[in-house]
């Protein structure tokens, strides 16, 4: 498969110029207005971006120098979520400081990679006409805009899955060796983003092979299979080398993963078979199987070392799942497209775009035809995206960014279909629909208009205006919480811990953010979430000498933290003996949190 032919005089200095400085302005108008949203904002978007913060934050622990004991720690540090944000984010640490803000600097920076990646991937598909739109679109889209203002991993998956389209697309069928190396680093880094990343992927790379005929090729191999026993030779040297150059200096570390001693001959294994792979003569099943070993020793060195992933990705699906989720259940097969509408376009966007840009495509396959067949890896990636997530029992309108890119290639084929005026005149209603809605979720000013006109517009926890409804900073009580907390600590070597137990969850304040400022701040403190199902309730409760409690809606709140929440609205006496209210935070939604101390040890339980 062959990457489609720019039409004559794209090519000319004249368009590249005027490609490159569209591309600049769209660069720089959506750096420059990220860079306000996070400097005009204070509330902390998300769960999970917290977790991240706190993690990136540990890294600064050990990762305060380069050297091959704070690089295999770096790569093999997490326990769950793989390490490549981590990582990404200390060289901002570095220069900025290490916060919040600096942490998001990673994915202000990120999302130019995707615009551009994004242009090249139309380009090379569809022309240089086809690669303006589609970067344009990209750039506008709310969750794309939100990834880029908010600590997640999904715009670096975003970027890696671009990129891993674009290099599986011009490496034509494996038969351009250099790109199908680039294919399977990407591919390798891709895992270390995100674990979610095959699964946009799969349908993609399957497409490849069958039609490149890898498939009838490789039976083919394997019945005259014989081994070069002198490159078979070179690559042992050259993997068991690497990989005792990996494990043996950081054996202690090892000793303490997983894994344990087994990395060693399994990285041995691994990268001398991917060096065997890459040393064997040019073929289009021995590219095939070098780019896919690449892949995975890159991916290994997270992986190997963390050997029960599996086993904790299986526990957390179950215990993160919604309830009545289930691969029987209906909603798991539509939930996506209800993400898709609420959270991504919107109404108004969703009824502009649509229907036009799939009317195209749904006409020509009516017809039997194709606008575009290397288009067919964008179609492909969406399917796979989809099954799979209507296979697992978790869900986030997050999921779907990392095939924004691709949605916006094949709207920008469809809209240049039509006959002349109507691509400009579709186009400039698009443009203006998703530069209206960017611009109302950007500018705090504007929090008003979107308010009073919501229907009309994207509705998401992640597409927000900044200093406003959800990220209003009346919200942003957790330094003034821990600032009372602390006040009476000395700061004292050996001091012992103070306690704070947690029985607020709401989107806006939540266990999370305290422990990130804890974490920047090396607050000698004990953080205890009393809100989740495994809580002893209020045994738990009363083991803390500070308990911050919320009235009105607590249902987010686990049953064991709900009854303690109850047990003291109704004015318990034994609570009310031991606790009196310390300070209190009025909310903007109308709800009163309250900081409650207790007299006496720390930590009784201790």
């Amino acid at each position: 498969m062959r990457p489609t032919a720019d039409s004559p005089g794209n090519d000319r200095p004249a368009a590249r110029w005027l490609d490159a400085t569209i591309l600049l302005a769209l660069i720089a108008v959506t750096a420059a207005t990220n860079l306000y949203w996070l400097r005009e904002n204070v509330v902390m978007v998300g769960h999970d971006a917290t977790a991240y913060l706190v993690a990136s934050l540990s890294y600064t622990e050990f990762f305060n120098r380069l050297s091959p004991a704070v690089i295999f720690q770096g790569l093999t540090y997490p326990e769950y979520r793989t390490p490549f944000l981590y990582l990404a984010t200390q060289p901002f640490f570095w220069l900025f400081g290490a916060d919040a803000d600096s942490a998001q600097w990673t994915n202000v920076v990120t999302l130019p990679v995707v615009i551009v990646l994004t242009y090249a991937l139309g380009r090379v598909m569809a022309g240089r006409r086809a690669g303006l739109v589609a970067a344009t679109i990209t750039a506008l889209l709310p969750m794309m805009t939100a990834m880029a203002r908010l600590y997640y991993t999904e715009m670096h998956l975003t970027a890696v899955v671009t990129a891993s389209l674009l290099a599986l697309l011009l490496a034509d069928s494996f038969r351009r060796r250099g790109w199908a190396l680039a294919w399977g680093a990407l591919a390798g880094l891709g895992l270390l983003v995100k674990w979610t990343y095959p699964m946009y992927l799969a349908l993609p790379l399957l497409w490849v092979l069958w039609r490149g005929g890898f498939f009838g090729a490789q039976w083919a191999a394997l019945r005259r299979f014989r081994i070069d026993w002198r490159r078979l030779a070179l690559a042992a040297v050259i993997g068991t080398g690497l990989a005792l150059l990996w494990y043996w200096p950081n054996r202690e570390l090892a000793a303490e993963l997983p894994a344990g001693v087994w990395m060693l001959p399994a990285w041995a294994l691994l990268w001398s078979l991917t060096a065997y792979a890459i040393l064997r003569p040019a073929s289009i099943v021995g590219t095939v199987w070098a780019a896919l070993l690449l892949g995975a020793s890159i991916a290994s060195l997270w992986y190997v070392a963390r050997s029960d992933f599996i086993q904790q990705l299986l526990v957390i699906d179950q215990v993160r799942a919604p309830e009545g989720a289930s691969p029987q259940s209906l909603s798991n097969y539509t939930r996506y497209f209800g993400f898709f509408y609420d959270e991504h376009l919107g109404p108004l966007a969703f009824w502009a775009i649509v229907p036009l840009a799939l009317a195209p495509w749904l006409l020509s396959w009516w017809r039997r035809l194709t606008l575009n067949r290397p288009a067919t890896l964008l179609w492909l990636s969406i399917v796979s995206a989809y099954v799979v997530l209507s296979l697992i029992l978790q869900h986030n309108a997050r999921n779907l960014v990392p095939v924004l890119p691709a949605l916006a290639i094949l709207a920008a084929i469809a809209l240049l279909t039509y006959r002349r005026p109507f691509p400009l005149l579709i186009g400039v209603l698009w443009l203006a629909i998703l530069a209206g809605q960017w611009a109302l979720t950007t500018f705090q000013p504007l929090a008003p208009v979107l308010a009073q006109s919501q229907p009309l517009w994207v509705e998401s926890d992640y597409v927000v205006p900044p200093a406003s409804g959800s990220t209003d900073p009346g919200y942003w009580i957790e330094p003034a919480v821990l600032d009372a907390v602390m006040a009476e600590s000395s700061g004292a070597a050996g001091e012992e811990a103070d306690s704070l137990g947690i029985l607020v969850e709401t989107w806006e304040v939540h266990r999370g953010l305290f422990r990130y400022l804890a974490e920047r701040d090396k607050l000698n403190l004990t953080i205890m979430a009393l809100t989740e199902p495994d809580s002893r309730g209020w045994s738990d409760a009363l083991a803390n000498r500070w308990l911050l409690v919320k009235d009105g809606d607590n249902g987010h709140v686990a049953a064991p933290g709900q009854a303690v929440i109850d047990r003291i609205a109704a004015g318990d006496a034994l609570f009310h003996a031991l606790y009196a209210p310390a300070a209190t935070y009025p909310l903007p939604d109308g709800d009163t949190i309250t900081l409650y101390r207790r007299d006496g040890p720390r930590q009784p339980q201790a």
